[in-house]
């Protein structure tokens, strides 16, 4: 056996020479699927299995003509860039997490500081000589199986949906987990109907990006405690209703918010209903309210294609889904859509011309805050910090943009609809800020930075409400069945917002769920002041108390090694010790 293991060796070691001395100039890449860890063994079996395979095409490529050699050039920069990309990050090995972040790929290459551009350079050159030598002076032959498994790779990494690491879209077989008995939101069956005689308006409008903390001022920041608030456009109108300073958002992602603010989902763990092609069961609140006489509009001042937006609102019920068809040349437009201010008063002129049917209206803008973060010129008198030292200070420039703009929907909204119509803003998601040991990736941990966010509503001109601040948590899950008991006669559900629409259901304690589909996969569950969090992937249990912990710095580790039903004992029984 041994004589016949280095016949073996003997005959291929040229080859395994030249597959080592590969896999060591893997290393960046690979280096970033390790710091990218939160996968399970196959995802990150998959991931090395793409890195070598396109080394091994680089390889072949550098043994052709010189076209192929530049072409062999462009692909390994491409993929240090995409190496430099997810430890920078720590996002996905994802070409479409790369093209989402287009502007940053030019402070990742030419970083900060004349050390890190020639380290960059120099490491990229000696990569490419180092290829360009093995593939001259060392014999190595590819098969056509080779090839095609390389191909193959390239294929994965081009279908990659947008900002999803691939192995989860591989691998990843249930869109859902159970449902924890103390959170089993109910959704509206397609069988179920609900009668709505209000003649009222409703809209519903998403800001990008709203972090609770940020907007009210209580950020700690390595050490550093800013308790300035940064949205004071939002505050100040918010002494015209309810508002919600701690509101979450139900999960990552815009069109995750979506899904939970518009369809009541509460427990997606897989793709993206956008993404799913069988028929939906239950019913969402455009087709709710268009079954009762609306006209439903959607508007996205961005790509209304991305993420399959487009298809999904449609197929949820909108009547109409606009994004530039309203729009005007020369209206400003930024990297993440048009700017708030002309996206508003064009909508208001569509709507204008429009019939005086009682209507259903949602309004995504996203351009101002969305990562990265940059200030546009002619808005930097609104600037807090002069020389931001820290992503939150960027934020915080970007946020202060985003809420001025605000003063530009009010003056259409108040001129057109405030007389007859219930108005509700809100965050789409958060976005974490730095709080939590640095972070500030959306994808990473399931903190409250990650997913507070807040809510103001505002009822119609000729209501007797009394502005308030209600410092009670809820979710975009309440805010959903919220909306339809707001309108609905034969509709009550102990998830409503009690403030709101009070019945005799939902006085009662509940329980609100956070879903992080990305890094590894984890739920909360929030019970305030009691908070657990459970981890798919290591299996932990670990609880917060957010009333004498509200930055979440000092984890209480409950179990290291518990089933998901195990975790739902946990909670149900508000176990808070080890």
């Amino acid at each position: 056996m041994k004589k016949y293991l280095l016949k073996i060796i003997n005959k291929f070691k040229s080859n395994l020479s030249s597959l080592l001395l590969i896999l060591i100039f893997c290393a960046l890449p690979l280096s970033a699927i390790l710091i990218y860890s939160y996968t399970n063994f196959w995802g990150k079996l998959i991931s090395v299995y793409i890195v070598i395979s396109i080394n091994l095409f680089i390889l072949w490529l550098f043994k052709l003509n010189t076209i192929a050699k530049i072409g062999a050039i462009s692909l390994k920069l491409t993929e240090i860039i995409f190496a430099q990309l997810i430890i920078k990050t720590q996002g996905p090995f994802d070409i479409f997490y790369v093209l989402d972040n287009l502007d940053v790929v030019p402070d990742i290459i030419f970083s900060y500081t004349a050390m890190e551009i020639t380290i960059f350079f120099g490491s990229t050159t000696l990569m490419v000589l180092f290829y360009y030598l093995i593939a001259r002076k060392i014999r190595f032959h590819l098969t056509n199986k080779i090839i095609l498994s390389a191909v193959l790779a390239l294929i994965l990494i081009q279908t990659t949906s947008g900002r999803y690491v691939f192995f989860d879209r591989l691998l990843f077989a249930s869109s859902t987990t159970i449902n924890l008995s103390a959170i089993d939101y109910p959704l509206v069956s397609n069988l179920q109907k609900v009668t709505i005689n209000k003649d009222e308006n409703i809209i519903l409008l998403h800001v990008e990006s709203w972090n609770s903390k940020a907007v009210n001022g209580d950020v700690l920041i390595d050490n550093e405690l800013y308790q300035k608030p940064m949205a004071p456009v939002y505050l100040e109108y918010s002494n015209r209703g309810l508002y919600f300073p701690e509101f979450y958002g139900n999960s990552m992602q815009t069109i995750r918010s979506q899904e939970n603010t518009l369809c009541g989902i509460a427990n997606n763990l897989g793709e993206h209903y956008s993404k799913r092609e069988e028929a939906f069961n239950f019913k969402c609140l455009p087709k709710i309210f268009s079954e009762n006489g609306f006209k439903t509009y959607f508007f996205k001042a961005d790509d209304i294609t991305f993420h399959g937006t487009k298809n999904f609102m449609e197929k949820i019920g909108f009547d109409v889904v606009i994004n530039k068809e309203i729009m005007k040349e020369g209206d400003t437009e930024h990297y993440w859509g048009y700017q708030d201010d002309i996206f508003y008063q064009r909508i208001f002129e569509f709507l204008e011309k429009e019939s005086l049917q009682k209507k259903f209206i949602y309004i995504a803008v996203s351009t101002l805050v969305h990562e990265p973060y940059y200030t546009k010129e002619e808005l930097s008198f609104l600037d807090e910090f002069d020389n931001p030292k820290n992503t939150y200070e960027l934020y915080a420039n970007c946020m202060k943009e985003e809420d001025y703009m605000l003063k530009a929907f009010f003056r259409y909204y108040d001129k057109y609809l405030a007389e007859n119509t219930h108005l509700f803003i809100f965050g789409d998601t958060s976005v974490p800020v730095g709080i939590n040991d640095g972070n500030v990736n959306t994808h990473r941990n399931i903190y409250d930075d990650n997913f507070l966010t807040t809510l103001l509503y505002i009822p119609p001109n000729k209501s007797d409400i009394n502005p308030k601040i209600i410092t009670k948590r809820y979710s975009q899950i309440n805010l959903f069945h919220t909306i339809v008991e707001l309108f609905a006669e034969n509709y009550q559900t102990k998830y409503s917002i009690n403030e709101i629409t009070s019945n005799n259901l939902n006085n009662k304690p509940y329980y609100i769920r956070l879903n992080q589909p990305y890094s590894g996969k984890s739920i909360a569950i929030v019970g305030y002041p009691d908070k657990w969090i459970y981890s798919f992937e290591n299996q932990n249990v670990i609880y917060f108390n957010l009333e004498t912990d509200r930055f979440e710095q000092n984890p209480l580790i409950l179990s290291t090694n518990a089933s998901i039903e195990e975790f739902s004992t946990i909670v149900s029984s508000k176990k808070t010790d080890i």
